[in-house]
């Protein structure tokens, strides 16, 4: 297992980076995010292959899981995405306090922190990327954006995540 504290001007995170890290991720994120919520978003086969043992870490922390699954690719990168991730968000009652959990590539990535980044104003962000460069760019994470029709990366924000949680295991499904 690797900790490595990030300390940026404005804002300090750490990255873990370890194998099966899914499986155990549920006290990480309540010593990080205590709250009696937590929500995840994932690419539709991400959700298939990790969203149960995600779920089932969560609940054993104590926390009631929303779940949601998009699909991944340029072309969902999108605020029609975004809206559909909001009205979710809005019929469970997801509240600030809340965090949510990013869980897959890099477009899913970008998204959720959109939405984080957005919801109401800002909610705990803790990402969880599956592929490599994913990876790498939570490290220097915090530029998030979604596509518009006549250009990518259009509409975005600043916003860091309080944990990127790297299981290296998830590299084998590429």
């Amino acid at each position: 297992m690797a900790v490595v504290p990030i300390t940026l001007p404005h804002h300090v995170f750490k990255v873990r980076i370890e194998s099966g890290l899914i499986d155990r991720l549920g006290p990480i994120v309540r010593y990080s995010a205590p709250h009696a919520w937590t929500g995840w978003i994932a690419h539709t086969s991400v959700a298939e292959g990790f969203g149960g043992p995600l779920r089932s870490s969560l609940e054993a922390a104590g926390f009631s899981v929303l779940s949601h699954s998009v699909e991944g690719g340029e072309p969902g990168k999108n605020l029609h995405t975004v809206r559909r991730v909001y009205e979710v968000l809005a019929s469970a009652r997801f509240e600030r306090r809340s965090p949510l959990i990013a869980l897959g590539g890099g477009v899913i990535g970008d998204t959720a922190d959109f939405v984080a980044s957005t919801w109401p104003r800002g909610v705990t962000f803790i990402q969880c990327p599956t592929t490599l460069v994913a990876m790498v760019d939570a490290w220097v994470g915090g530029k998030v954006a979604v596509n518009l029709p006549v250009g990518k990366n259009l509409v975005g924000s600043f916003y860091q995540p309080r944990l990127v949680a790297i299981d290296v295991d998830t590299l084998r499904t590429l």
